[in-house]
């Protein structure tokens, strides 16, 4: 009897073990999911951004500027412009340089997906504790988190200054004809 206890001690020692390495992964897992999350919300938002009227609105500061080198202008009308042409080329000069980086994002963003998606499977795949893995997912989570603030600072940038850029558009185009 004394051996039957003692067996079922080891036994209900055993399982508590492997539950706990299990929970940890299990805790691990979820922080990989959340992640996930926070990954696919910035795709979403990228696809979100009306890239097209940015690009349009490119365009179309390409054909103004244009217009404005092929004019004759004098020194005073130079002057006189020089303040809104000033701000005009530094607004499509953001939005051309953060449209650039959207593409350099979502390679970023997919390589994410990828590096979790591969942390997850090893999380599940092991019975064990995997604290190898801890620092990865560690390091992981920071190249999230930025990559999620570059996401959210390059959108609010192109929605600022799209907004800026229909504005001083006008005026230049008023200038222009």
């Amino acid at each position: 009897m004394k051996m039957i206890k003692t067996n079922i001690s080891c036994l209900i020692i055993i399982i508590l073990f492997i539950s706990c390495a299990y929970h940890y992964n299990t805790e691990k897992i979820n922080t990989v999911l959340e992640l996930e999350k926070i990954t696919q919300n910035n795709i979403s938002d990228l696809q979100a951004l009306h890239i097209k009227d940015v690009e349009s609105a490119l365009k179309i500061a390409k054909l103004n500027l244009a217009k404005i080198e092929d004019k004759k202008l004098d020194s005073i009308e130079i002057r006189l412009i020089y303040f809104e042409y000033h701000n005009y080329l530094t607004c499509v000069n953001k939005l051309y340089e953060h449209t650039q980086n959207i593409n350099l994002l979502k390679s970023t963003l997919e390589t994410n997906q990828l590096q979790l998606k591969n942390i997850k499977s090893d999380y599940k795949n092991s019975q064990e504790r995997r604290a190898d893995l801890d620092t990865h997912l560690l390091h992981e989570k920071e190249i999230i988190q930025k990559t999620s603030n570059k996401v959210f600072n390059t959108i609010k940038i192109i929605n600022e200054e799209k907004l800026k850029f229909d504005d001083l558009n006008a005026k230049i185009e008023e200038i222009i004809n």
